[in-house]
């Protein structure tokens, strides 16, 4: 995330710099996570806590400890998010009704993070709980995740489920030619290739950089002001 005015700083920075922290952690492993969704639903929990769980939340992400400047920062980034054309993000807690939240998160929730919390029966009804939050999820991906809850996951001790949902689809600003796509090799290791279907560009000026540790380059995409950067 790349958010230039003063008030989205805070939390844009708490979401680059848990990028960064957590990739640390699993940098052997071949995974795809969003950074944004987790800094979303534990940024929506800040508010809810307090003492222990509080600090650890707070310190894990980088959030600042003064609620007003954690909410208008998050506010403010969302908002910038949520105008992006071609993608969705939305959060959802899933409370077990024998569990009543006080009025004001649930209206903090609302106004700055547009989080709906949701009332469940995990006690009595698990079974349909697990559909209600699968389906959701499903029609948020666009049919893309189904089946996030597996059948079970939910028992009577279940007090609390937090889900987030991040689509994303656009055509590039400058499309591949399928007819320039050839099978190259492909680097697993340093010893090891494999033959791959690789896209090829030609005729086209893309944002470049290089030095003797890395290469970057910025594609863009057609209808918003988001892109892929690699590394």
């Amino acid at each position: 995330i790349n958010l230039c005015s003063e008030e989205s700083t805070g939390f844009a920075m708490s979401t680059n710099n848990l990028a960064f922290k957590f990739m640390k952690q699993v940098n052997k492993e071949n995974i795809i996570f969003s950074p944004l969704s987790i800094t979303y639903l534990f940024g929506t929990l800040l508010p809810g806590s307090n003492n222990v769980t509080f600090s650890e939340i707070q310190e894990t992400f980088n959030f600042s400890p003064t609620e007003s400047i954690h909410l208008e920062s998050t506010k403010e980034t969302l908002n910038e998010i949520r105008s992006l054309n071609g993608l969705r993000i939305q959060n959802n807690i899933w409370m077990d009704q024998r569990f009543n939240p006080m009025p004001q998160f649930k209206n903090i929730s609302k106004k700055y993070f547009n989080t709906e919390l949701e009332s469940t029966d995990f006690l009595n009804q698990p079974e349909l709980e697990e559909s209600k939050i699968n389906q959701l999820i499903e029609k948020e991906t666009n049919n893309k995740i189904k089946n996030i809850i597996p059948s079970g996951s939910i028992t009577k001790n279940t007090a609390l489920i937090l889900t987030n949902t991040i689509y994303f689809k656009d055509n590039w600003e400058t499309g591949f030619n399928k007819l320039l796509t050839r099978d190259m090799p492909f680097f697993v290791t340093s010893n090891m290739q494999i033959k791959v279907p690789m896209m090829s560009i030609r005729n086209t000026s893309f944002s470049y950089y290089k030095n003797s540790e890395l290469q970057i380059i910025k594609l863009p995409y057609q209808n918003s002001s988001i892109c892929m950067i690699i590394i």
